[in-house]
This record gives structure tokens, C-alpha cells and sequence, in this order.
């Protein structure tokens, strides 16, 4: 390949960069070979760890990979290359580290990245959504029925992940946990109003209704 005796022949560290670059993008594209193009990014990334143009690609890879441990610390640089700059785009790399940290069980970790993202970005829908989930896993019934409310207030997409009905199942599972099933019943009642076949508020209402 002409583009790799090219990068092997120069010395410019940006020049070598954009042609490993270009190298990455023929071997996940073209090519079908999306291991070799995260060993050329992997090489772009060391000459320049900065480089989103680098690390949001290899990111990627490494996600469709499964590989979420590799994945963890390019997001990190990512997010570390924004700086002090608190807007949106951030929010979304805070998420993504989350969800790589969750997926490897840090919850601790995964808790700190979503909070970021949220305190970046306090209506991002899958934020809220996955803020809310993990509270519920830890525990924290107080912090995730704040969330699931704020998710009442938010248009919620097709693709959002979660539905209207799944918002009032949630509260409604808190609701129950926290020993009020009178509150539990009505917010499952309004689930099932959003949705009919919601099968896990039918059976919890079910449960409670005895």
C-alpha cells in the first residue's frame, strides 16, 4: 500500500498522523478490517493524544469490538482534550465514558461520568435516563425518582431508549419500594394508560392490588 510506504518514509509527526489516519479509514472502510485500522490509530493516537479526529474513530472500534476496557481511556483523553469547555459535546463523551464503566461494573465510576454529563447538559434525555437507572441499582431511590421526574418534563423520542410508560413505571417501582403503594398504583396506572401491554407495570400493579 503507497499511503503506508508513505507514512514509513516521513518524519513529520503530522504528516505521519494524517496518513495513518488515512490508512485507518481504507482498513474500516474498503477493507472490512477494523482491527488493523485501530492498530493504525492506536499509532496516530500516541503522535498525537489530543487528536479527536483520532480518538473518536478508535473509540468506536473498540466499542463495536466489545473491547470496553480499551475504550475507557481513549474516551477519557477525549474528554480531557475539551479542557475547561463545559457544553454539550462533552455531556455526550461524560455519557459514553459512563456507559463503558457501568458495563465493566465501576458504578462508582460510572455515577461520577454521569454526573458530569447531567451537571454539563441537566435536559440531555439519555442522561437523565441512564442517571435514573443506575440510582436505582445503587439504591438511591430519592436521587432516581428526582431524575425520572425531571424525564416527565422532556420530549422523549422514538429513540430515546425509554418511553413515557417506562417514566411511570420507574417512579412507580420507587413509589413501591418506598413502602407508598397508594402513589405506587396511580403512577403504574398512568403507565398503563401510555401503554397498554406494559408488561412489567401490569404485573407490579397486579402485585399490588393483590
Amino acid at each position: 500500500m503507497m499511503l503506508a510506504m508513505d507514512e514509513e518514509e516521513t518524519e513529520d509527526p503530522t504528516e505521519k498522523v494524517k496518513l495513518l489516519k488515512r490508512i485507518a479509514d481504507l482498513y474500516s472502510g474498503p477493507l472490512s478490517d477494523p482491527g488493523s485500522a485501530a492498530q493504525y490509530l492506536e499509532r496516530a493516537a500516541q503522535l498525537d493524544p489530543e487528536d479527536r479526529d483520532v480518538l473518536l474513530p478508535l473509540c468506536d472500534l473498540y466499542i463495536a469490538a466489545g473491547r470496553q476496557q480499551d475504550a475507557i481511556p481513549v474516551l477519557e483523553q477525549i474528554v480531557a482534550s475539551y479542557g475547561t469547555r463545559r457544553n454539550k459535546e462533552v455531556a455526550v463523551y461524560h455519557h459514553r465514558l459512563g456507559r463503558a464503566k457501568e458495563s465493566m461494573g465501576d458504578l462508582d465510576g460510572a455515577m461520577e461520568s454521569f454526573d458530569a454529563a447531567f451537571k454539563v447538559d441537566l435536559t440531555n434525555v439519555v442522561v437523565l435516563r441512564d442517571l435514573g437507572r443506575l440510582c436505582m441499582t445503587r439504591g438511591d431511590l430519592e436521587r432516581a425518582q428526582k431524575t425520572f421526574r425531571a424525564l416527565l418534563l422532556q420530549k422523549l423520542s422514538d429513540d430515546a431508549g425509554i418511553t413515557k410508560a417506562d417514566v411511570y413505571f420507574h417512579l412507580g417501582d420507587i413509589s413501591s419500594r418506598s413502602g407508598d403503594n397508594r402513589k405506587a398504583i396511580s403512577m403504574l396506572e398512568r403507565a398503563v394508560a401510555e401503554d397498554s401491554g406494559h408488561a412489567e407495570a401490569l404485573a407490579l400493579l397486579e402485585q399490588l392490588k393483590g
